[in-house]
């Protein structure tokens, strides 16, 4: 694979890639479960999303993270991230060769990216709103797969889970909340994995109060600086 570290002036269409390296060729020799990668080759095989014409508008357009990908041949995954120590800096694996559209490829950068930016290697609550405010920013649809969902444990079922995941997203669209709150939102949910109240209209209630705070945070902030 040609190297294109560096290059600004044009991008790389993914889909026109042939031959993928294993990820085995970027690691020292260790099997997957105890991967140590060898940083030097991986430094060279990656490209920014930015650099990436089927991802470059994720980025440009709607502002998500502009992490770096090594397109390579993955056993049973489109994509994934590793969060233990193996890699030195945010970087998404991603296998072209399981992915079958632009939309596929981008909504699986998303998921990959909601990992890293969430700081969450399962895909508990901080990653479920993490995921669906990429998602909904991107335009795509909320996530519907359980498994999305599947290790949220916040006193709810998987289903109560996916509920109040979209509906506290949606009051931040509704709010006008964008990337300038990503960062706080995340932590809001670090902080508070259970949002309080005890029906799921309390918990809606009270995060609509913790939105409305953040945009008259954001409005007050407006007034100071112009």
């Amino acid at each position: 694979m040609k190297n294109f570290v560096g290059n600004k002036t044009s991008k790389i269409r993914a889909f026109s890639l042939k031959n993928q390296p294993s990820i085995n060729d970027f690691t020292c020799g260790s099997k997957i479960l105890t991967i140590e990668f060898d940083h030097s080759i991986l430094e060279k095989k990656q490209i920014a999303a930015s650099e990436i014409e089927e991802l470059c508008g994720l980025v440009e357009k709607y502002e998500m993270p502009n992490y770096p990908v090594i397109f390579c041949d993955l056993v049973n995954l489109r994509g994934c991230v590793f969060l233990e120590g193996e890699i030195e800096w945010p970087l998404i694996f991603m296998d072209i060769s399981k992915l079958s559209s632009v939309k596929e490829m981008r909504e699986t950068y998303i998921h990959e990216a909601a990992h890293l930016f969430s700081y969450r290697f399962g895909h508990d609550f901080v990653f479920s709103i993490i995921h669906n405010i990429f998602l909904r920013t991107a335009g795509y649809n909320f996530s519907e797969i359980e498994y999305e969902y599947s290790d949220c444990d916040c006193g709810l079922t998987i289903s109560e889970s996916m509920v109040l995941s979209k509906g506290c997203v949606k009051i931040l669209l509704d709010q006008k909340l964008d990337r300038i709150f990503w960062e706080d939102i995340r932590d809001f949910f670090h902080y508070f994995p259970v949002v309080p109240g005890d029906t799921m209209d309390d918990k809606l209630a009270v995060f609509k109060r913790v939105a409305g705070r953040m945009l008259k945070h954001l409005n007050s902030s407006s007034v100071v600086n112009s």
